[in-house]
């Protein structure tokens, strides 16, 4: 008996998830994550300043308070992502989501995200929020998919503050 086997070529097959632990960073990932914010526009407030100075990063990382630091690490226990968000009085703002280019669109982003969500629930956190670029459609889409609602548009202001 002779059968034929039709393929779908429109659907691409998908990839498997990378294995990933989601876990608070330690002064190990400090480098990585600094680079990160060196190197990635989405996560400076403004070209001279750009993200975290490494002290400040560092001191955070050994010092988190209520904040909610996260890191997504893969089977290599390498920093691929990670969700930095600062615990205020009721509510949540995310300075920093960043998932590394090679391991984008397979969930981190997501998982980082909801455990962020999870612990914010914990401390009885009502409110979560954080700043997006208009650009960031994929962003902005995998915010309305987890439930995210638009607010206000706003600019930016900073002052540095000297010594």
């Amino acid at each position: 008996m002779c059968g034929i086997l039709e393929v779908d070529d429109t659907k691409r097959p998908k990839r498997p998830k990378p294995y990933v632990r989601i876990t608070r960073p330690t002064e190990e990932d400090v480098n990585p994550l600094w680079q990160w914010g060196e190197e990635n526009r989405e996560l400076w407030s403004d070209k001279k300043s750009k993200w975290y100075p490494k002290d400040t990063l560092t001191d955070w990382i050994k010092n988190p308070r209520n904040d909610i630091l996260l890191v997504a690490k893969n089977g290599m226990k390498k920093p691929i992502g990670m969700c930095m968000t600062y615990a205020m009085r009721g509510w949540g703002y995310c300075t920093g989501l960043f998932v590394d280019t090679g391991y984008r669109r397979k969930g981190i982003a997501t998982q980082l995200l909801k455990e962020t969500i999870r612990q914010l629930k914990k401390q009885h956190i009502s409110h979560f929020t954080f700043n997006v670029d208009p650009s960031n459609r994929k962003g902005l889409r995998l915010y309305k998919k987890l439930g995210f609602q638009t607010g206000y548009s706003s600019i930016c202001v900073y002052k540095t503050l000297d010594s």
